[in-house]
């Protein structure tokens, strides 16, 4: 199963270990009458892609990279800040995962975790994932295989101003990061002083 922590969320059964049981030759840890559904979860897949530009992987390093938490919140991470998303894997950075009491809370908890992420280095699909999760239709459940394509087409429209926040982000990214390696920088008296990283990455994420 692709997106087995989905299952594993409102079962508690870590369908991984049962496969692999099941491959040396082991029996199931559990029965049927011992498995019950709780709750509802939702898994958004982050990707290094342009939903703007038909879903075009986005390569890059990641300037800044800092995942959502909590309670309910299941994060499967394949990449961390300083990793280079390149043209020959997958771009997929992360899955994640919220679980919640019913459907609503759910995605309100989704909402939340994507509300949490930053990332910059490269372009992503968070704040499509936002606009999905904010629909009417997709709240309501009025959903089908051509949802994307019948129903988010227009909300792509204010794709270029989205691109120039993302590169001016990406910008200030690499900004970060190099006052982060405390390069001095003289000052108008020809004295050497070091800048604090610390606020310019309170300005970039004000």
């Amino acid at each position: 199963q692709v997106e087995h922590p989905v299952t594993e969320m409102i079962t508690g059964i870590d369908l991984v270990k049962e496969q692999i049981f099941i491959a040396a030759g082991k029996k199931l840890s559990f029965s049927q009458k011992d498995l019950h559904i709780n709750g509802h979860a939702l898994e958004c897949r982050i990707y290094a892609e342009d939903p703007g530009n038909n879903f075009l992987p986005s390569t890059g390093t990641l300037y800044e990279y800092s995942p959502p938490g909590g309670n309910g919140v299941r994060l499967d991470e394949g990449f961390s800040k300083g990793s280079i998303i390149s043209v020959y894997y997958d771009p997929l950075i992360s899955k994640l995962v919220c679980w919640a009491k019913d459907r609503k809370s759910s995605i309100n908890k989704m909402l939340g975790a994507l509300e949490e992420y930053k990332i910059a280095g490269v372009i992503n699909n968070i704040d499509f994932l936002k606009k999905i999760l904010k629909h009417k239709d997709f709240i309501g459940g009025d959903i089908n295989i051509n949802f994307i394509a019948d129903k988010m087409s227009a909300a792509e429209n204010n794709h270029s101003s989205q691109k120039k926040d993302e590169h001016l982000t990406n910008i200030a990214a690499i900004f970060t990061a190099v006052l982060k390696e405390n390069i001095p920088h003289a000052n108008s008296n020809g004295h050497s002083s070091i800048i604090s990283s610390n606020k310019w990455t309170d300005l970039l994420y004000e």
